[in-house]
């Protein structure tokens, strides 16, 4: 971001930079069509104060080329918020899974928890004129809105975890308690722009059955542009939470039609930590393990013996932090999430402190990366009645994203001079059966005949969607053959 003097004099690499040197904690990056965009929280070294949150936007397609744009900083730190004393933080920027979604503009989310207590707000954010980044004296506007939201609040405990083999623990005669995993706080964490609409996820405490968990709450909003403000609504919002257990660190992965699953760590009294996600839909049923954890975290972030003083912090060890998702381009959903996918005994640990290289001596997190299928498979096949009593029969096959998978011969053996279908039941789309009406007509002379769509019933959407081609008609033995196939498109 700065050009540094590369001499031997030191100051003279030093940005002149108010409340500075600084340190750029938790680097967040987004994109749209036009910029890139990194967000830090900027804390001083000089006085151990805390700058705000720190925005950096600069021409994508210039650093694709391997040329340095101009760089615009914004010190949202330095933008009041609407209550006294708080600083903004952690303003996360939008990614998208596709470069059509976003025009003209770059939006962020962020949380309004300056203190560490409850709300019900969420921040929205705008970069306009985002095209003008590729130019030598880019021209953006930064702007802000305060919707209202469900409440959340930074979780008052931590994640608890299954018991099981602690080999580090053991070998360091470590006499603090079974990990708990860091909750941290409320921060907003990765945000994902399609089909319109901006989601994102924090941690939050959360009560499950009387009990006090560390949950999830996410938002889906809405954001418009007018001439000159930004207003937003809220589409959706809702809590991720399990009984007995902890769910923490949310990623949202959303296609551009779309399709969305939330991906986070599952940790509780009956699981060690474990790769978790859920869909976001109206019938998203059960939070559903991607990969279940096969052991205790055994790091040595949470013993009194590995802190610099040597007093326990609680027993409490840092986790990820982050999970991630993101979209393909074929209605997949990509997830990353900090589980334990390892274990050993003591005496394994003792003979080979990496376990066979599925841990090191310190440590034994891993990152579980796996695909969620968002697109599937359905097909649909049926008899119809000719005019004159003959039978046509199609098969077709396409998934509930109206992507063709096949297609098949479909024919009609009936005699007579025309053939009319009446309607057939047709693809599955999102468990539903739809129902589409051709008609076709026929000659005895062995002239091609052609089907045309008729009708497509309102529920499948769009409308639309299947075409019917007819290859020929001949006569066969007396009958009338009619031979083509059926496409979605």
């Amino acid at each position: 971001m700065f050009a540094l003097d590369s001499t031997d004099d030191g100051t003279n690499g030093t940005p002149n930079h108010t409340n500075c040197p600084c340190f750029g904690d938790q680097p967040l990056i987004g994109a749209d069509a036009n910029g890139f965009y990194l967000t830090t929280n900027e804390l001083s070294l000089q006085t151990n104060g805390f700058n705000g949150a720190q925005v950096y936007a600069m021409s994508k397609s210039a650093l694709a080329a391997g040329t340095l744009p101009p760089v615009v900083h914004i010190d949202a730190g330095a933008i009041p918020t609407p209550d006294a004393g708080g600083v903004w933080y952690s303003i996360q920027p939008a990614a998208s899974p596709s470069h059509d979604n976003q025009g003209d503009a770059e939006f962020f989310l962020s949380a309004l928890d300056f203190f560490g207590s409850l709300d019900n707000r969420v921040a929205v954010w705008a970069l306009t004129n985002t095209s003008s980044l590729k130019t030598s004296s880019p021209m953006v506007t930064f702007k802000h809105v305060v919707i209202g939201s469900e409440v959340y609040g930074t979780p008052r405990t931590n994640a608890q975890q299954k018991a099981g083999p602690t080999p580090l623990r053991d070998s360091l005669g470590d006499v603090d308690p079974l990990e708990q995993l860091a909750s941290n706080d409320d921060r907003m964490n990765q945000v994902v722009f399609a089909n319109g609409r901006l989601w994102s996820g924090v941690n939050t405490v959360a009560s499950v059955g009387g009990e006090r968990r560390v949950g999830i709450a996410f938002f889906v909003v809405k954001p418009s542009l007018g001439s000159s403000a930004l207003s937003a609504s809220l589409d959706d919002q809702g809590y991720v939470a399990v009984h007995h257990e902890d769910v923490l660190f949310p990623s949202i992965g959303v296609t551009a039609n779309g399709a969305a699953a939330i991906v986070f760590t599952l940790s509780g009294q009956d699981y060690f930590p474990s790769a978790a996600y859920s869909p976001i839909s109206a019938s998203a049923g059960d939070v559903r393990l991607a990969s279940p954890g096969i052991g205790p975290e055994d790091g040595s972030s949470g013993y009194a013996v590995s802190q610099p003083n040597g007093v326990s912090n609680g027993g409490v060890a840092r986790w990820g932090d982050y999970s991630a998702a993101v979209a393909d381009g074929d209605g997949n959903i990509w997830i990353a999430t900090e589980y334990i996918g390892q274990t050993c005994t003591d005496a394994q640990y003792a003979a080979d402190t990496t376990c066979g290289h599925t841990r090191s001596s310190l440590a034994n997190w891993g990152t579980f990366i796996g695909k969620l299928p968002t697109c599937h498979g359905a097909d649909g096949d049926g008899d119809v009645t000719g005019k004159n009593g003959g039978s046509a029969r199609f098969h077709i096959h396409e998934n509930d994203c109206n992507q063709q998978q096949d297609s098949e011969d479909f024919s009609d053996a009936g005699s007579g001079t025309d053939f009319h279908s009446t309607q057939v039941n047709s693809v599955s789309y999102d468990n539903v059966a739809h129902t589409v009406t051709i008609a076709g007509l026929g000659t005895n002379n062995g002239l091609p005949v052609t089907f045309t769509i008729v009708a497509v019933d309102s529920s499948l959407v769009p409308p639309g969607t299947f075409s019917i081609t007819l290859s020929s008609g001949y006569i066969d033995s007396g009958n009338l053959l009619l031979d083509g196939k059926i496409a979605v498109h």
